[in-house]
């Protein structure tokens, strides 16, 4: 019987220590392509990449990134995974994510200008991948794309249209979004923004600049119709501005700074909207439109369209900078164009109908407090958006809190060199917890198993540090190779004399008693 236990001491402790046969590198990128006729400075271009899992093995949906490394200013959006599995992690929690093979798909933007020749595109995969009983740690895949040679400098000048049809490919799926509903909710703000009074007052100015009094309702449409789309190109051109620029902050627009920069712009349009204060177009502008009363030709009345945007800043101002702010973080130069080029056209519909029906200038409300609810209801708007973008924030400090407590408590201390060097000086031993919150093992280990009475008094003795591993960060890799860890949790002991324990690391779930035991040997 002697013999049996032992026996079945060694198998449970072989089945829970450091496992050396582990498969460290589960994931396999197959094959990797992109759009290769368009290497020119700022393009952005769709990235394939078609991968396999080793069985066993589940990779998190929210861990996989592109990580760019040539040529350098390169960027890259989000992966998109298809299929997208749902699988259930050692505690029971439910993640989404990839399983044997999939499609990866993102798109990455070039640098604005080439500062040295290259023939291929680089980029670090990184992932994180998980069995039922063990996570490794972050993991990365070189990746590299042969294309055609280019040079410091290169340009492609590729054709107006194709140029277009390109750009239009990009991010299908939230433009195809944007022109069903964002552009709908963007032509309507843009057509209630023409009903508030820094507006109302332009409409005598544009029928008179229009010449809109045309008896020929065919004639008097295309007038109107073409100073209204000079309108809508000026707003237009910012959009494009918008977007282009937006692109300069890449991956700052999630540092929270740019969020809250975001948020106090719509606070602040908001506070103009109540009437706080007001966006005034410069003087001369509003000056030499009201001296402009006659456009002739339809090319004459598209240059007139141009200019009285700005004059309606005050209502304006608020929306148009908020709208733009939304653009700049799409840094899709076409769909700012045309979300801007749609706003416009929502404040020239009232000047179409009323340009080409001039009769109906007559029955056209008189201005008042309807008008001014119409600016304070686009107020509100305005500071559901500040909201809104603070919101993310706000959730993510309360949680940051919760979870930094619930990682640190029982005595638990977060990991670093001094304390390892105080604790060999004051002849204690140490425990070390590698971790991460998206780890299913270590959650259980957290809940069962350090959780337990005999655990917390027992921990006493010992000095006990986690290490996070839930982002990777510099060191992190030098810490693993010196404790041998190979997954995460790993559980490494030292003795009272500063000694690594190599034989009593644990990888994986342990219960509370087969624990104890190794706390007891490493007490000795």
């Amino acid at each position: 019987m002697t013999l049996i236990f032992a026996l079945l001491t060694f198998i449970a402790a072989a089945e829970t220590s450091v496992d050396s046969h582990l498969n460290t590198e589960p994931l396999k990128v197959i094959s990797a392509v992109t759009q290769r006729d368009n290497i020119q400075p700022g393009a952005r271009m769709p990235v394939t990449l078609k991968i396999t899992l080793a069985d066993g093995f589940s990779a998190y949906e929210d861990k996989l990134k592109a990580l760019p490394i040539s040529p350098g200013g390169m960027d890259a959006d989000d992966i998109q995974i298809k299929p997208l599995v749902d699988f259930m992690d050692f505690a029971g929690t439910k993640h989404k994510g990839v399983q044997k093979e999939a499609t990866l798909t993102f798109f990455i933007e070039m640098p604005k200008a080439f500062t040295e020749e290259f023939s291929e595109l680089v980029f670090d995969l990184q992932y994180v991948a998980c069995t039922q009983k063990i996570c490794l740690p972050f993991k990365k895949v070189d990746v590299r794309i042969p294309v055609d040679p280019v040079k410091p400098g290169f340009s492609l000048n590729m054709p107006p249209a194709q140029e277009m049809k390109a750009l239009m490919g990009q991010n299908n799926f939230n433009f195809n979004l944007l022109s069903v509903w964002g552009f709908l909710f963007i032509f309507g703000v843009g057509f209630l923004t023409s009903l508030t009074p820094c507006v109302y007052p332009l409409i005598p100015i544009t029928l008179s600049v229009i010449g809109a009094r045309s008896e020929k309702k065919a004639t008097a449409f295309l007038i109107s119709l073409v100073y209204v789309l000079g309108m809508s190109f000026t707003y237009a051109i910012l959009g494009v501005i918008a977007a282009q620029t937006g692109g300069l902050f890449g991956q700052w627009l999630s540092h929270p700074a740019v969020i809250l920069a975001f948020a106090l712009i719509f606070f602040l349009m908001a506070l103009s909207l109540f009437g706080l204060f007001e966006i005034r177009a410069p003087h001369f502008v509003t000056q030499k439109l009201t001296q402009n009363k006659s456009s002739k030709g339809l090319m004459g009345t598209f240059i007139a369209g141009l200019i009285p945007g700005v004059i309606a800043s005050p209502c304006v101002g608020p929306v148009l900078v908020s709208i733009l702010a939304f653009i700049s973080q799409s840094k899709n130069l076409w769909a700012g164009f045309f979300m801007l080029f749609t706003f416009g056209m929502g404040i020239g519909l009232l000047f179409l109908i009323l340009g080409t029906f001039s009769s109906l200038l007559k029955k056209l409300p008189r201005s008042g407090k309807w008008m001014d609810r119409i600016k304070i209801f686009m107020g509100l708007v305005m500071l559901f958006m500040s909201f809104w973008y603070v919101k993310p924030l706000l959730e993510r400090a309360s949680s940051h809190t919760q979870v930094e407590a619930a990682k640190f408590k029982n005595g638990w201390l977060p990991y670093s060199e001094e304390r390892i060097a105080q604790a060999k000086a004051d002849g204690r031993p140490v425990i070390i917890d590698f971790f991460a919150d998206w780890c299913g093992a270590c959650v259980e280990l957290d809940d069962k198993t350090f959780s337990q009475t005999e655990f917390i008094e027992e921990s006493k003795k010992f000095v006990l540090l986690k290490v996070d591993a839930t982002e990777t960060f510099p060191g992190l890799d030098e810490l693993q190779k010196r404790y041998d860890v190979f997954g995460l949790p790993t559980i490494a002991f030292i003795n009272a004399k500063g000694e690594l324990q190599k034989d009593l690391s644990l990888a994986g779930f342990e219960e509370i008693k087969p624990f104890m035991e190794r706390m007891k040997k490493a007490e000795k």
